[in-house]
C-alpha cells in the first residue's frame, strides 16, 4: 500500500474513496455472483413453465387443426350432398322434358289400338255371354247326371 500515490500524499479522503470503491466493487461482485446463482436456480422453474406452456400451445394447435379438418370434411360432405340434390333435380326435369314427347307419341299411337280392342271386345261380348251360358247349362246337366247316377 505504500506504493499507492494516495498514501504518499497523505490524502485520507482519497484513501477513503478508494477503500469504499474497492468495497463497493467487492460487494457488487459478491451480489452479482449471488444474483447469477439465484438466476440459475430460477431458470429450471421458468424452463418448466415454458415447457408446460409449449405443450399446452401444441395441444391447442392440434385441437384447432383437428377441429378445422372435421369442419372442412363436414362442409365438403354437405356441399357434395347439396350438389347431388341439385343434380338429381336437374336430371329429373331433363328426363321429364325428354320423356314428355315420347309419352305423348306413345299415347297417340296406343289410343286407336285401345279403341279398336274395345270395339272388338264389344263385338265378341255376345258370343262370350252365349258361351258362358252354354257352359253353365252343360255343367248343370253334368251335375244332374251325377246326382242320378249316385241315387241309383
Amino acid at each position: 500500500m505504500l506504493h499507492c500515490p494516495e498514501m504518499r500524499s497523505g490524502n485520507s479522503t482519497n484513501m477513503k474513496v478508494s477503500v469504499i470503491s474497492v468495497l463497493a466493487l467487492a460487494m457488487a461482485m459478491f451480489y452479482g455472483s449471488e444474483a447469477a446463482s439465484l438466476t440459475k436456480r430460477e431458470v429450471p422453474d421458468v424452463m418448466g413453465q415454458v415447457e408446460t406452456l409449449t405443450k399446452y400451445v401444441e395441444e391447442l394447435t392440434n385441437l384447432v387443426k383437428t377441429s378445422t379438418q372435421d369442419l372442412m370434411s363436414k362442409l365438403k360432405a354437405e356441399e357434395l350432398n347439396s350438389k347431388a340434390q341439385e343434380y338429381i333435380k336437374s336430371s329429373r326435369s331433363q328426363l321429364e322434358e325428354n320423356l314428355k314427347p315420347i309419352a305423348d307419341n306413345m299415347e297417340s299411337q296406343m289410343k286407336p289400338l285401345i279403341e279398336s280392342l274395345k270395339a272388338q271386345a264389344e263385338q265378341w261380348q255376345p258370343m262370350a255371354d252365349s258361351l258362358q251360358t252354354s257352359m253353365m247349362d252343360m255343367w248343370k246337366s253334368l251335375m244332374d247326371s251325377t246326382k242320378s247316377l249316385s241315387s241309383a
